[in-house]
């Protein structure tokens, strides 16, 4: 008895391509979070940005007229007072309604920094104090 073997690959293992769609998968999930990444620091930018231009546009109304409006409504009420035409109770009222918009425009500055360095961090500068 007499016995022959013969073993020919075949072809059909080559139809595996499992490891191919697993790898193709995760470059593409990869190029995805890359996008997602970069997208989120555009978002943060424009969002970091648009705060200082809001701060430093409040900076500038209160420079610009509100600290001087509020230092004029002293002025006169203090005229007012010495005259007699305005009770201590007005002086006072006015008085502090110009401290507070003079606490307000240090509140502005505060916040005109600190939108500074929101801003200078998202782009990744180190911040300039």
């Amino acid at each position: 008895m007499l016995g022959v073997s013969l073993s020919v690959p075949l072809p059909l293992s080559r139809l595996d391509r499992g490891d191919l769609v697993q790898a193709e998968a995760e470059v593409t999930q990869a190029l995805l979070a890359a996008q997602q990444t970069r997208l989120k620091a555009e978002a943060d930018v424009r969002a970091a940005q648009l705060r200082f231009v809001a701060a430093r546009d409040n900076l500038a109304r209160y420079r610009s007229g509100v600290l001087a409006d509020a230092q004029r409504v002293l002025d006169g009420m203090r005229l007012s007072y010495r005259h007699g035409a305005a009770s201590l109770l007005e002086l006072l009222s006015a008085q502090r309604s110009a401290d507070q918009a003079w606490l307000a425009y240090l509140q502005a500055q505060a916040d005109l920094a600190t939108a500074t360095v929101q801003l200078q961090l998202s782009v990744g500068q180190r911040p300039a104090l």
